[in-house]
Order: structure tokens, then C-alpha cells, then sequence
């Protein structure tokens, strides 16, 4: 059974990655069939989608940015390439940025298990970081489109 959502049955969607996909994001990737997240593309500094966010916090909008290690190049660096920076133990400040935001908010307390381990401080690489939030926000929204990667 598939799902009404569904527009595209067989089209893929080619998107870039994110860092907490916002609801467009994910509402899009839901009409296809099938999606790609384009990991081979060059990494563009001023897109900022890929290591940046923004959460409701009880003070208002909060900005989370993961800090990147500079590669030797930037203009011919692709995605799948950035190595995520350990500077300033920035998992955990985010971490805490979302646990504050969200934490009382009805049924956190059955997603935070699932969530947490993309905040360990285990993750060296800005796509692998992507990845597993993008995993958990799939799971949580029920969508399961095809992965099809990219030739």
C-alpha cells in the first residue's frame, strides 16, 4: 500500500543534504517515490542549510550551528568530504538547545532514545551527521520513499 501523499510514484527526488530538515523539506521528499541526497556535490560555504539550523526555543528563535573543520580547498571540496569540527563540544550545546525546547512537549520522551545518538560527539563527517538526523526524521514522519543514488 502506498501512501496518499504520494504525487510522483516515479520520479526521484534529487535533494541536498540538511542539517534538521525543515517541514517543506521533508513535505516534499513525501510526494516522490523515490529521493537522493546528493552527497557528491561541491560544497558550497554559503549554503548553510547543511550545518546550520533553527529551533523555538522558550526564548525565541535559536540559531545551531555545527563548526566545520576547513578543508584545504573549499572550492573544489565536495559534501561527502567535510569533516565535522570537535570544536567547543557543539553536540552538546545543541543537544541541550533541543532538550530545552522541546523536552516537555508531548511524546519527546519516546523519540530522545533515537535522537540522542546523532548528538554523541561519535560523528566525524557532516554527512554521516545529516544522515542519522534525517534517518530519525524519516522514521518519526513515516515516510519511506526508494533511496536511489546518484550515478
Amino acid at each position: 500500500m502506498t501512501s496518499p501523499l504520494i504525487r510522483y510514484p516515479d520520479t526521484t527526488l534529487v535533494l541536498p543534504p540538511v542539517y534538521c530538515g525543515s517541514i517543506r523539506y521533508y513535505a516534499a521528499m513525501a510526494m516522490y517515490g523515490a529521493v537522493t541526497i546528493d552527497t557528491q556535490r561541491r560544497f558550497n560555504k554559503r549554503a548553510k542549510e547543511c550545518h546550520r539550523c533553527t529551533i523555538e526555543g522558550a526564548n525565541g528563535v535559536q540559531r545551531l550551528t555545527v563548526p566545520l573543520e576547513k578543508p584545504t580547498e573549499w572550492h573544489s571540496t565536495r559534501v561527502c568530504d567535510v569533516k565535522v569540527s570537535s570544536h567547543g563540544d557543539w553536540w552538546h550545546v545543541h543537544w541541550g538547545a533541543i532538550f530545552s525546547a522541546y523536552g516537555r512537549t508531548p511524546f519527546f520522551e519516546y523519540y530522545a532514545d533515537d535522537l540522542m545518538p546523532a548528538f554523541s560527539g561519535d560523528i566525524d563527517s557532516l554527512v554521516e551527521l545529516d544522515a542519522a538526523i534525517d534517518r530519525f526524521c524519516r522514521n518519526a514522519l513515516g515516510i519511506n520513499p526508494r533511496e536511489v543514488t546518484l550515478d
